[in-house]
């Protein structure tokens, strides 16, 4: 509880590698949250926000620890706010390349030394007590520990005792406390001075009068090259998606016993022994006159109405070479639509009406047809 109240706290101060960790590990939870929540975009953002106050207490506490202006604690804030709601809101998945732009602008703020006379414990420093997770505690309970007296008798004078534990404890504390307040100031001494030197001389190079130029090159150069790479995986993945649901093969309808009729239209079987009714009518520029499957085309084609009021379904009507009209049926109805067709006197269908004048007689010459339906 209390490790987590010193990621919320204001007034501290955050080393290096305290800062480093919660600025990738923000990014990190941001990048998952878009994953697994892409569906809840309100929860996203107040993720999204909560890390955002994260990223400015740890900023601030990081100028804090390098003694610099408070003005800086809203830059990569401000930064990961505006990108993560892009990536956010869009829920596309190229756009987290974006992150990378506040990342880098943390980054700089690891080039400046801790300048904080103070002790770190797991990085921090400051009003909340992490004394559970110093190493060095261990260390500091064996020294309190008490040591019981000995009483040690003189072999030359036997009955003479020598009380010698509180020296032996003295002793025993003072080079304790010595030897490990030489190997931390040296330790610590040693990584300051290393990480003083590393971060300011990548500084001063990156932003000297003479690298000042370049360095905004190279970013300039990283930022376009990062809005590039997104562009062009995002086109790739929309090209990809736009062409997919055409290169699915085509089922070709194979169309046998042709049957005419007087009124101008004629009767097919598919390879399924679905019927199918074929006639000539106007032009249509649109192959897809209706399909059942999306409602969508002509109302008036959705099914066969016969002069008894019977209605029977169409999965599908298609135009071909513009004029030829074919209704296709569902292989379950073929024996109820050529038992209507073969005993009624008309039926509409797409606005069309068509006689059935003599269609008994004619469905009785055909083998295929004449043993479907029953007389």
């Amino acid at each position: 509880m209390q490790l987590l109240k010193s990621i919320f706290c204001y007034p501290g101060f955050d080393n290096r590698f305290r800062f480093l960790v919660i600025i990738f590990s923000c990014h990190l939870i941001i990048l998952a949250s878009n994953s697994v929540l892409a569906q809840f975009v309100y929860s996203n953002i107040f993720i999204l926000l909560c890390l955002a106050l994260v990223i400015v207490l740890t900023t601030c506490r990081r100028l804090n620890d390098a003694q610099l202006k408070r003005i800086w604690s809203v830059g990569p804030a401000s930064l990961f706010v505006i990108i993560g709601l892009i990536t956010t809101i869009t829920n596309d998945s190229n756009t987290n390349w974006l992150l990378i732009l506040p990342i880098i602008l943390s980054l700089l703020l690891m080039t400046y030394p801790s300048k904080a006379k103070t002790d770190y414990i797991l990085g921090y420093s400051g009003p909340i007590d992490l004394s559970e997770f110093d190493y060095t505690r261990v260390n500091k309970q064996k020294r309190n520990q008490r040591i019981e007296p000995i009483i040690i008798t003189d072999l030359q004078n036997p009955n003479t005792p020598i009380i010698n534990a509180n020296l032996n404890k003295q002793k025993l504390q003072s080079s304790e406390t010595v030897l490990s307040k030489s190997l931390i100031n040296s330790t610590t001494s040693k990584y300051d001075n290393n990480e003083q030197d590393i971060g300011v001389s990548i500084r001063l190079k990156l932003l000297s009068n003479k690298s000042i130029k370049l360095t905004l090159i190279i970013l300039s150069l990283l930022i376009i090259l990062t809005l590039t790479v997104s562009y062009l995986i995002s086109s790739i993945s929309n090209n990809y998606e736009e062409i997919e649901p055409t290169t699915k093969p085509k089922i070709e309808i194979m169309r046998t016993d042709r049957v005419s009729f007087p009124d101008n239209f004629s009767l097919l079987l598919s390879q399924h022994h679905g019927l199918i009714i074929n006639w000539q009518a106007d032009s249509s520029d649109n192959e897809k006159i209706w399909e059942l499957q999306n409602a969508q085309g002509d109302k008036s084609c959705k099914e066969v109405t016969f002069n008894n009021g019977k209605k029977i379904r169409t999965t599908d009507v298609v135009a071909e070479d513009r004029e030829q009209y074919f209704a296709n049926f569902s292989p379950l109805d073929t024996e109820s639509l050529l038992q209507e067709i073969a005993f009624r006197g008309y039926f509409t269908l797409c606005g069309y009406k068509f006689s059935l004048k003599g269609s008994q007689a004619i469905l009785g010459k055909h083998i295929e047809y004449a043993r479907i339906v029953a007389y």
